[in-house]
């Protein structure tokens, strides 16, 4: 990159008889030094001696991510800085040349305070951006609209599909209970389940606003039947011999690890 000009003619570097001082001709020489700094970051000053300016460019280099827990980071080369975030509970930090700004500012979808460039899960589905658009987050059996919590619009976010494997695209496809019969002093619970998956069945005599069930009732209950791949959905059911021929009883399914 040339960062300095010529003026008259004349350039200024190669002119042997100055009429300046030594003084002033180290301070021209600061001057383009600096203009040639300046120039090199980008920023539009103009040098001494020369009607244009020029801005820098980063090309590719090499880099790799690297996560243990809640810290992540994010190491980049042949980059005007070091590039680097880390996390610690709801605190994101952004250290490098690269997170300095932001082309566009204002979109931020979960409008999370973190616009979207530096978010590293843009709609807050609890499902990283690489992962939805890689299709990892779903064995790679279908990608996610990052910018999109709920992708199949069935009111299940995607990462509450991913937990329950479920298939995000589909909105015929997620955990819910389908039927619940009562055949003599058993009650049977039917539920959208995928094949060979574990469950647990909890359920209550009573029912309140922001209930939380914690009585068990059946655990590690695995999904048994014929299913078609690639998702190998099926609708599982259980008996409860403790449901009680006259009281209501209400039931949750959870989807174990």
């Amino acid at each position: 990159m040339e960062g300095i000009g010529t003026h008259g003619g004349n350039n200024a570097m190669t002119r042997m008889n100055s009429p300046y001082p030594s003084n002033a001709r180290a301070g021209a020489a600061r001057r383009r030094f600096a203009a040639v700094v300046a120039l090199f970051l980008g920023l539009a000053v103009a040098a001494p001696a020369q009607d244009y300016t020029n801005a820098s460019s980063v090309v590719d280099g090499a880099g790799r991510w690297s996560g243990g827990g809640t810290y992540s980071n994010i190491g980049a080369a042949a980059q005007p800085g070091g590039i680097s975030v880390s996390t610690n509970a709801g605190y994101v930090h952004y250290a490098g040349f690269l997170n300095t700004f932001a082309l566009r500012p204002t979109l931020d979808t979960d409008h999370d305070g973190l616009v979207n460039e530096f978010d590293p899960d843009n709609d807050n589905d609890r499902l990283l951006d690489a992962s939805e658009i890689t299709g990892d987050a779903f064995g790679y059996l279908v990608v996610t609209d990052p910018n999109n919590a709920d992708s199949d619009d069935d009111q299940f976010a995607d990462g509450d599909e991913q937990g329950a494997g479920t298939n995000p695209k589909d909105n015929s496809q997620l955990l819910a209970i389908t039927s619940i019969r009562r055949s003599g002093g058993n009650v049977s619970i039917s539920w959208m389940a995928r094949s060979n998956r574990l469950y647990r069945v909890l359920g209550d005599t009573a029912l309140a606003d922001g209930s939380v069930f914690t009585n068990v009732v059946a655990d590690n209950v695995l999904a048994t039947g014929p299913a078609e791949g690639p998702w190998y959905s099926m609708t599982n059911t259980y008996s409860d011999s403790s449901g009680s021929a006259t009281n209501a009883k209400f039931y949750v399914i959870e989807a174990l690890p």
